[in-house]
């Protein structure tokens, strides 16, 4: 039952980031590429009069020419969406990898810190919910990243080994 519980947070907290991320290209975002479960790609051009929404338990697409769309998300693996207009690319992987990467507190204030095992220190990219890099930079485990300057909201930290989800107050 935890388990089921922490995959629904995982699939809720997913919608939300991909709909703020959404929210950002409304009007410029052009191609959206999904990677399933089974390793298969699908690749949707979405028109300034596209749109993606959700339902509790789909990702429905519009192009804007075509009939929607509709896609379970307990069969999605990754989103990226990429905007021509700004070379922006984000993607977020719905189910991660097991990792031994931590990061905490989640919320953060004006620090965060990143926990892994081993020893050497940890590259560290930051970006905004619209892709932008707000910090890079290489970490030891459990050292505190000042994120002070940043203002309230979402962030994606991204190592080598994880993507992880993070919101400052």
């Amino acid at each position: 039952m935890k388990r089921k519980s922490f995959s629904i947070y995982r699939i809720s907290l997913f919608m939300f980031v991909l709909f703020c991320m959404c929210a950002k290209y409304t009007l410029a975002q052009t191609e959206l590429l999904i990677t399933y479960l089974d390793q298969t790609d699908e690749n949707f051009s979405i028109s300034e009069q596209g749109k993606l929404s959700f339902s509790k338990t789909d990702l429905i697409v519009y192009d804007g020419e075509q009939s929607p769309i509709t896609i379970p998300i307990s069969s999605i693996r990754k989103i990226n969406v990429s905007s021509k207009s700004d070379n922006v690319s984000i993607t977020e992987n719905v189910i991660t990898e097991q990792s031994n990467i931590v990061l905490y507190p989640n919320p953060a204030g004006d620090y965060i810190c990143i926990k892994s095992s081993g020893s050497e220190k940890i590259a560290v990219s930051i970006y905004s919910i619209t892709g932008q890099i707000m910090l890079q930079g290489k970490f030891y485990s459990g050292e505190q990243i000042n994120i002070s300057r940043f203002s309230p909201g979402l962030y994606i930290v991204k190592t080598d080994k994880k993507t992880i989800k993070f919101s400052k107050l």
